[in-house]
Formats: C-alpha cells, sequence, structure tokens
C-alpha cells in the first residue's frame, strides 16, 4: 500500500459508504481490478464484516506505473 502519495487509505463518507486507497502490481488494469476487490474483499470478510453489509461497488483505477 503505498504512503508516497500522502492519501488516507480509508476514507468514510457521510452517506455511509466508504473508499479505499491501495496500491496493487498487476499486469493490466483489469488485473488490478480483480486484485484489488478480492483484497478487500477478504479484508472485510477477515474483519467479521458480512458482505451484505459492506457491499463493494466497481474498483476505479486512478493512475497506471510501467517501466515502458
Amino acid at each position: 500500500m503505498s504512503e508516497s502519495e500522502g492519501l488516507d487509505l480509508l476514507t468514510l463518507n457521510g452517506d455511509g459508504t466508504f473508499s479505499i486507497r491501495l496500491e496493487i502490481d498487476a499486469r493490466d488494469r483489469y488485473e488490478a481490478e480483480l486484485d484489488a476487490t478480492r483484497l478487500v474483499a477478504a479484508a472485510l470478510k477477515d474483519a467479521g464484516i458480512a458482505e451484505a453489509d459492506a457491499p463493494l461497488g466497481p474498483p476505479a483505477v486512478t493512475g497506471i506505473d510501467s517501466d515502458l
């Protein structure tokens, strides 16, 4: 998880939703979205939060670093 951007990892919104910012290493955007969703779903499950109590919306890739 990146600390270099100075962003909050977890943001709780006033409407009962939340945002999580992650840094994912993946081959492409699609894999990054899948990996992020799996990681957050597993973390919520490990914390004892039911999927129905914290449904996940679609992930959003906001930046891509490449060695190309």
